[in-house]
């Protein structure tokens, strides 16, 4: 389980693809990582195969490069990245369980002194089970739904959020993860 609350943003060595699966490799500036461990990469729960010189190994298989944007990473792309919550960690965003629902499109950008909303289309499958003013992971951040239509969402990010995650580099035509 993870709360939506980035700890680090990392930086992709590479996505090597094989027949049905895959290994990502992201240098990280995580503490107390060990193999085993379960790590939201931009919202995907993966788990660390092994873990050397600030490089975390993920396996990542069929169905996972099928449902998430895992297979747009590139080396030297960036990646929000939150451990898996620990009895007696704090419970600062939203439960996310790290299971990818569907891939939405950033399809406008709109700035408000600071502050930036992100128009999300997303399949109406997704977003018939949101709420005006409920929350949603957005590459594994915890936002709040600002605005609902039929086939699109949108969300509003704060300066910290823009600053402490990978939604601050995004543009319109970016693909993201949805929870």
């Amino acid at each position: 389980m993870f709360t939506g609350i980035i700890k680090a943003i990392g930086k992709v060595k590479g996505f090597h693809r094989k027949a049905s699966s895959g290994v990502l490799l992201v240098e990280a500036g995580l503490e107390d990582v060990e193999k085993g461990d379960s790590i939201a990469v931009n919202g995907i729960c993966l788990t660390v195969e092994a873990y050397t010189d600030s490089v975390l190994r993920f396996f990542v298989g069929r169905d996972t490069i099928k449902d998430t944007t895992v297979n747009s990473l590139r080396s030297g792309s960036l990646v929000n990245l939150e451990p898996a919550l620990r009895v007696g960690d704090k419970l600062g965003g939203h439960i996310l369980s790290g299971h990818i629902r569907a891939i939405g499109k950033i399809i406008s950008i709109r700035r408000d002194g600071k502050i930036r909303y992100f128009k999300i289309q997303a399949p109406p499958s997704f977003t018939s089970h949101l709420n005006y003013k409920g929350s949603v992971g957005v590459d594994g951040v915890s936002l709040t739904v600002q605005r609902l239509g039929k086939g699109f969402f949108e969300v509003m990010l704060i300066p910290e959020t823009l600053y402490q995650t990978v939604l601050g580099h995004k543009k319109v035509g970016d693909k993201v993860n949805l929870e």
